[in-house]
């Protein structure tokens, strides 16, 4: 009788999160950049509060550079990007003054960036509820993410 093959120890996963940062405004969501996971989870968590109102150029960018690089060398094999249009200036479900503002071009370059990490990638689209944008947003995220890298 042959022994049973043992299955490789799972890799513990990564998860970095973008959300608005603690402001007292009413509302759930919020995460603090001290929430790194806990017991055999420990580092596996990278929260990135941003600001509300956060635009590409002034926050968002710069989180999304960090989730990448925190995947890159976390030896990523896969990505799952939630990828919520409610990011979207304006998003009708916002908690007012907490939201982010990102425009639909943006969302090409939030592509561009992830494509960076050079690994197999699934998107699940979430969030995003001004529905004559959000369709524009992944279809955008996707054109980037698609595109030949630029030289």
């Amino acid at each position: 009788m042959r022994a049973p093959q043992r299955r490789p120890r799972r890799q513990r996963p990564l998860l970095p999160s973008d959300r608005a940062a603690p402001t007292g405004a009413a509302g759930g969501g919020w995460q603090f950049a001290s929430q790194t996971g806990g017991g055999a989870g420990e580092g596996s968590t990278l929260c990135l509060p941003l600001p509300a109102q956060a635009t590409w150029a002034g926050h968002y960018r710069g989180a999304l550079q960090r989730a990448v690089d925190g995947a890159v060398a976390h030896g990523a094999q896969t990505l799952v990007v939630s990828l919520g249009t409610d990011a979207l200036r304006g998003d009708p479900v916002a908690v007012p003054g907490a939201g982010m503002a990102l425009e639909v071009a943006d969302f090409e370059a939030v592509g561009a960036e992830l494509r960076r990490a050079g690994v197999p990638t699934v998107f699940v689209q979430e969030g995003g509820y001004d529905l004559g944008r959000a369709g524009k947003a992944v279809a955008a995220a996707l054109r980037g993410f698609c595109a030949p890298p630029r030289a």
